[in-house]
């Protein structure tokens, strides 16, 4: 039996996937097998997989899910105890695999593994602030590394989980099609410990097309998006000031585009009511509290001027 299952949901990814199957392949760890999942991919995806030979590689076919049923479905199939994830436009570094094998042999009392990634954009690649020093590997707070520079200290292909873990969560929620991974990771982190290294194994691409990506400028339905169901946080709130603080964060952060298009009022105001505003910046005290034309006037040239931006390059 292999020591990780690697687990690719694809859809639509024909441009990328071969180079995220790479960077599996040529891992310096190389005892894992490879699930790759088609969730009914429309473009040239499975072509582009069947080429690449490999007996570590496993193929399943189905009809499109969504990426929570997708992941689900490899983590059913998985034979291995830790199941690291992958998007199909993100790669490796070659030691990804060997450094998070070293964190579950040195940090024995965790069940959730990753490495700091890149932020791929316009080839330009940007790593997160550290919360911790730059050569810490160890137990990471979770919940104040992502507010320290309110950057996603995780992402779906920087982390390995434990399967029991996994099985014991129920994995994802798949009714959700944003935000998905967080509210697993949160429910995880809540019992569990995370282990960590700032070293810097994964790259996380932020240029696919707009119609691949689970964008934050959208209105998606309450049921598919994760703010509106994170109501089993509640109990926590009062004692852990730090969650509070993330979610108060969250909330603002989400919210702002269903606020300005008057999208689910009562359900977005009954979120907002229960934000500590006077914690939160003047960007979004501004954006919430200021009369709605000047703050939608002021977001508009915002707009304006990354569009005028774009062009420019």
């Amino acid at each position: 039996m292999a020591f990780f299952s690697v687990v690719i949901p694809l859809y639509n990814k024909e441009k990328y996937i071969q180079k995220a199957i790479q960077s599996v392949l040529d891992q310096s760890f190389d005892d894992f097998e490879l699930i790759i999942i088609n969730d009914g991919s429309k473009d040239e995806s499975l072509t582009k997989i069947e080429a690449i030979k490999d007996k570590r590689i496993q193929i399943v076919n189905q009809e499109n899910a969504g990426v929570s049923a997708t992941r689900n479905k490899g983590v059913s199939l998985a034979k291995s105890e830790y199941i690291a994830f992958l998007d199909a436009d993100d790669w490796w570094e070659r030691d990804f695999l060997l450094e998070i094998k070293t964190l579950i042999t040195n940090f024995p009392e965790a069940k959730i593994f990753a490495s700091k990634y890149f932020r791929v954009k316009n080839g330009i690649k940007t790593a997160n602030l550290n919360y911790e020093n730059e050569t810490f590997s160890g137990y990471l707070d979770y919940i104040k590394a992502y507010i320290f520079a309110w950057w996603m200290p995780l992402t779906s292909s920087s982390i390995v989980i434990s399967k029991s873990v996994l099985e014991e969560m129920k994995g994802f929620n798949e009714k959700l099609k944003f935000g998905e991974d967080f509210e697993l990771w949160i429910r995880i982190i809540l019992k569990y410990k995370l282990a960590y290294t700032n070293k810097v194994l994964v790259n996380y691409l932020q240029d696919v097309e707009i119609e691949n990506r689970a964008v934050q400028r959208k209105i998606w339905k309450k049921e598919e998006h994760f703010i509106f169901n994170l109501d089993f946080l509640n109990p926590f709130l009062t004692e852990k000031t730090d969650l509070k603080k993330l979610i108060d964060g969250l909330k603002v952060r989400s919210l702002h585009y269903f606020y300005r298009k008057g999208v689910y009022k009562n359900e977005v105001r009954s979120l907002l009511n229960s934000v500590d505003f006077i914690k939160q910046s003047f960007r979004y005290r501004f954006y919430y509290n200021y009369p709605f034309f000047i703050s939608e006037s002021y977001f508009r040239l915002k707009i304006l001027a990354s569009k005028i931006k774009q062009k420019l390059k």
